[in-house]
């Protein structure tokens, strides 16, 4: 009995042994051809149709290759917007350790939309590492680079940020002091008085949104505030913003 039981088991390690060998080449073969495929996806970033850069996008996304996190950087600055959208969201999908420093190095592109993809990402990434570069931006020339600023900085949940964002309530664009109000709504800690100080702005749209999250926020500061104010929450915001 003995000598069968020893026998079976060296059939099942023969047979092991022969199996591994056989679907080695195989293995490496299909692994292979997965880089070589990957390599091909890359290539279409250079496509001369919008539609099949934005397709090897998508697939890099499902993909997740690092293999395709510098070709994405250097596809921020894409021609079209889908395309550097789409290039901004996969960089923030792709874990990869070099994905933060690299963005942060784009963020002194001369191009204010790369500018603002690359703040995107970094906000969507969620690395402290670029809170400073990012804070640094909200004094950018381009609107849209300080408003990205804002949304991506509420992302991190830092105290550095209060303070910088407290600042944009004076930013020259409407469109930045509203983003700048609905972070401070969103923050853990919310500051009331810079809110209710908002509630003057000039914009009405500005003031309108200061109302609202100050009425979801329920602090009684912030309620009074509304009252003194007289400003109907259900007021038309039809007015174009400035």
């Amino acid at each position: 009995m003995d000598r069968i039981r020893i026998l079976f088991w060296i059939l099942c390690f023969a047979t092991l042994l022969i199996f591994s060998v056989i679907q080695s080449p195989h293995v490496k073969a299909d692994q292979a051809n997965e880089q070589e495929n990957i390599e091909n996806i890359i290539q279409n970033f250079q496509d001369a149709s919008p539609i099949v850069r934005l397709e090897a996008v998508k697939t890099i996304i499902k993909l997740k290759s690092n293999r395709a996190v510098e070709p994405l950087v250097t596809l921020l600055q894409d021609r079209d917007p889908d395309v550097s959208y789409m290039a901004a969201f996969a960089l923030s999908e792709i874990q990869d350790s070099r994905t933060v420093g690299l963005l942060i190095k784009e963020l002194k592109n001369k191009k204010s939309h790369a500018r603002a993809l690359t703040i995107f990402a970094l906000g969507r990434l969620g690395d402290p590492l670029a809170i400073d570069s990012i804070i640094a931006l909200l004094n950018d020339e381009s609107e849209e680079v300080r408003n990205n600023a804002i949304k991506a900085l509420v992302m991190f949940r830092d105290s550095r940020i209060i303070t910088p964002v407290v600042k944009a309530l004076d930013d020259t664009s409407p469109l930045v002091r509203i983003s700048a109000v609905e972070a401070l709504g969103e923050m853990k800690d919310v500051i009331v008085s810079p809110l209710i100080t908002a509630l003057a702005d000039k914009s009405i749209v500005v003031r309108y949104f200061a109302a609202t999250v100050l009425e979801k926020i329920g602090d009684a500061r912030g309620l009074r505030a509304i009252e003194s104010a007289d400003f109907n929450i259900n007021s038309s915001t039809s007015q174009r913003i400035g």
